[in-house]
């Protein structure tokens, strides 16, 4: 009888074990499942870039503002030249708003979606690659594989070509209808920042605030 109750006992171990592996081998796939809807999710929002980044560099072609960076001809229309490989150094979106006043500009947008779009920016920061496939319509915005060296300059290398626009990539809302952009132009001794707010409705992207600062 005791050698009865002694296995039965190992049994009931043995099945109760078994139950215990087998629930967590269920809980695994779920876990990867969540995993996947969130990596995909963070790569969906990529699908606004191409657009977000266009609506941005053409108003670089015909932005007339006296803190526009010196890297960019004091003309308009103006040739825009864009390196499309994200960059490096850590995002500082929030520099430019506050040097302009930024947040008195955009009192009338809710400031909970500005903040999730800045914090999708500064999370999407280290997916150093090269924007693929950008093809902007505009005329005037060229996309270059890297800056035209300075020895390589003369007449038929642009000024725009040797101190290209850079950018990180765009920051979104979590209901992608609010996009931060942080861009560099990368002249060499006065490099500067822009950073622009947008709002998307059914007619596509609206600037809703720009902003520069250069280092002099």
């Amino acid at each position: 009888m005791r050698k009865c109750a002694h296995i039965s006992l190992l049994l009931l171990a043995c099945c109760f074990t078994t139950s215990l592996v087998g629930c967590a081998g269920q809980d695994q796939p779920e876990a990867t499942s969540s995993r996947r809807s969130s990596q995909n999710g963070n790569t969906s929002v990529s699908i606004d870039d191409d657009e977000v980044l266009e609506a941005v560099l053409t108003d670089l072609t015909r932005n007339d503002s006296d803190e526009l960076p010196l890297s960019l001809i004091r003309k308009t229309p103006r040739d825009v030249y864009f390196v499309p490989s994200t960059m490096d150094d850590a995002p500082q979106p929030l520099v430019p708003i506050e040097h302009n006043d930024g947040w008195q500009q955009l009192q009338h947008l809710d400031r909970t979606a500005i903040d999730e779009a800045t914090d999708s920016l500064r999370e999407r920061h280290g997916e150093h690659s090269m924007i693929k496939d950008f093809d902007p319509e505009h005329d005037l915005i060229h996309v270059i594989d890297t800056p035209k060296r300075i020895q390589d300059a003369g007449d038929d290398v642009p000024y725009g070509a040797l101190y290209p626009v850079q950018a990180w990539l765009p920051g979104y809302s979590s209901d992608r209808n609010c996009a931060v952009v942080h861009l560099f132009f990368s002249e060499v001794l006065h490099p500067s920042y822009a950073t622009y707010v947008l709002t998307k409705n059914e007619n596509g992207w609206h600037i809703e605030f720009r902003g520069f600062i250069t280092y002099l």
